[in-house]
């Protein structure tokens, strides 16, 4: 029997009508055992992410009563939309309690847990709380043993279930929180240790990008690329997936698929066993990665690696943009420069290489 798991961002869950349009593309999916959902996401440009309202609300100098009946209402309208009744306010409480006394993960935390609480009632699938399942030790380090034993014993084959993404907990029930984009990660571990045969990761972009779409005149979806190709393209800017979640899919081999939630036709990028590169598969770019005033602009290639960063060189030195340094390894190398100059570095390398 094959098994997929399914992961929805932000932005795919932003509103009642963008949580029903996941739930539909989870339970068509024959083949999900798993769905593992993010926070709510902006609903539009000058909108706020659900993470980032509660990450204000953990401030000393919040106005914690206004920050919450924000939350409320955000969900309260998600709630009417989906046409479902769920009571969330003890949890609410619970949340400016932990503000108040500083529990960040906690509060944080807790747009991925409503999520879940709400797809889970929408698809009918069973909810699994991220703290019965994501294990991390009392230092906060991700225990990747004990979370793999601790999936594979919960999941049951043939059941469906609703994952909150982004945090866990340790023995004494303590939630701990991965970086940002942590969704990502918990969607992998989940796909791992269940030995999934796709980890389905849905964003709101059409793939795996050749370079931010803002210094492309034309969008170019990367169809397929190895593992170590994505990881370092995600280690130095890329944003469709969490680099992390790369490596735990990985380490299984657990394909991943990057899909459109909004166009889940199109393509997408497969991530997994295929060939490498034989010329440039894609750039990234990390404003201020080296430190203050130091950005690095990445460029993932196969074949002729020197000729590859010999080209880059000319293509910089053209243009009267100098390199600071030069790191290379793995499958591709990484350029030092100014962050005045960071800009015209991608715009540039997007459209020559």
């Amino acid at each position: 029997m094959s098994t997929n798991v399914l992961k929805f961002g932000g932005t795919s869950l932003c509103s009642a009508e963008e949580m029903i349009n996941a739930a539909s593309i989870a339970s068509s999916d024959g083949d999900a055992c798993a769905v593992v959902v993010s926070a709510p996401g902006k609903r539009t440009s000058d909108d706020e992410k659900v993470t980032d309202l509660l990450y204000r609300a953990c401030s000393p100098e919040a106005d914690r009563d206004r920050l919450i009946g924000q939350l409320r209402d955000r969900f309260d309208s998600i709630l009417r939309g989906i046409g479902k009744n769920i009571d969330f306010s003890d949890e609410y409480e619970k949340i400016r309690l932990a503000a108040a006394r500083g529990d960040v993960p906690y509060v944080v935390s807790r747009g991925e847990y409503f999520s879940a609480r709400i797809m889970a009632a929408i698809t009918g699938y069973e909810f699994i709380d991220a703290a019965e399942i994501i294990v991390f030790d009392e230092s906060g380090a991700f225990f990747k043993k004990k979370t793999f034993l601790a999936v594979a014993a919960r999941l049951k084959k043939g059941g469906r279930y609703v994952i909150p993404g982004f945090y866990g907990a340790d023995g004494s029930g303590k939630i701990f929180v991965f970086p940002r984009g942590g969704s990502d990660i918990t969607g992998a571990v989940v796909a791992a240790a269940t030995g999934a045969d796709v980890y389905k990761n849905f964003t709101d972009v059409d793939g795996f990008m050749f370079a931010d779409p803002k210094y492309l005149k034309t969008p170019r979806v990367i169809v397929e690329m190895t593992y170590a190709e994505a990881h370092f393209l995600a280690s130095f800017g890329a944003g469709v997936i969490h680099g992390d979640a790369v490596l735990y899919a990985g380490e299984k081999n657990v394909p991943i698929k990057i899909s459109n939630t909004f166009a889940p036709m199109r393509g997408g990028t497969l991530i997994g066993d295929v060939p490498p590169c034989k010329t440039v598969r894609g750039v990234a770019g990390k404003r201020g990665h080296f430190g203050k005033n130091v950005s690095a602009v990445a460029v993932c290639f196969g074949g002729d690696g020197d000729r590859a960063v010999d080209r880059c060189r000319e293509i910089l030195a053209e243009n009267g943009i100098g390199e600071k340094f030069v790191l290379s390894g793995g499958p591709g190398v990484v350029f030092a420069v100014d962050d005045g100059d960071f800009d015209g570095a991608m715009r540039l390398f997007a459209e020559k290489l």
